[in-house]
């Protein structure tokens, strides 16, 4: 006759019942050393097989627990490893958005009288909209260089609304003394063209 084997299903049992069948049998041999209760009065191998017993579940719950912590720990790895590369994909992408800032601001310095002109007149009224020919050449320049944007739509051409760029518009009213400055010198500079060398006309 084959000898019953089903006790090794024990071996699968998940970790926190082999926990407790293990802390069962400490508890149980606790108490008959303290006198609480004999184990050999069930009889004479009981408290040999208590022994058995906590040792077996007390190895089998201490691996299952080695299993389970080391998948904590992978699993705590993995997910650093994904917000470190998040945390590395965001900052790269704050610098990637930062760069494309400041090469449109570095446009600011290198302005058409015309598009220096707009921009001096919105600093003045301080207002960030404002109205102008949709097919001129200088709004069409700015809005390449993205210091102006339109809502789009169905206007009157001659009047079409344009709106600079929140993060131009702040650059521009932190250095508002400069571009004032710059539009007077270059409306100087017409006026004087206009007057000739002939003195004033």
């Amino acid at each position: 006759m084959m000898p019953d084997v089903k006790w090794l299903d024990a071996l699968k049992l998940p970790t926190k019942i082999m926990g407790g069948l293990f802390a069962f049998f400490v508890i149980a041999l606790v108490f008959h050393w303290f006198g609480f209760v004999n184990l050999t009065d069930f009889g004479a191998v009981v408290f040999s097989a208590f022994v058995l017993a906590a040792l077996l579940f007390g190895c089998l719950f201490l691996f299952s627990a080695g299993d389970v912590v080391r998948l904590w720990l992978a699993e705590r790895s993995d997910r650093r490893r994904q917000e470190s590369a998040a945390s590395a994909a965001k900052a790269e992408e704050i610098a990637k958005a930062d760069a494309a800032k400041k090469r449109i601001l570095d446009n600011l310095d290198h302005l058409t009288s015309k598009e220096l002109q707009y921009l001096a007149t919105a600093l003045r009224k301080g207002e960030r909209s404002f109205l102008a020919y949709v097919h001129d050449g200088d709004i069409a320049n700015m809005l390449m260089k993205h210091l102006i944007g339109t809502p789009g739509g169905e206007h009157h051409q001659d009047y079409y609304p344009f709106t600079i760029t929140d993060f131009v518009w702040e650059e521009l009213l932190n250095r508002k003394e400069e571009f004032l400055a710059r539009n007077d010198k270059n409306e100087q500079l017409q006026r004087n063209i206009r007057r000739g060398p002939g003195g004033r006309r």
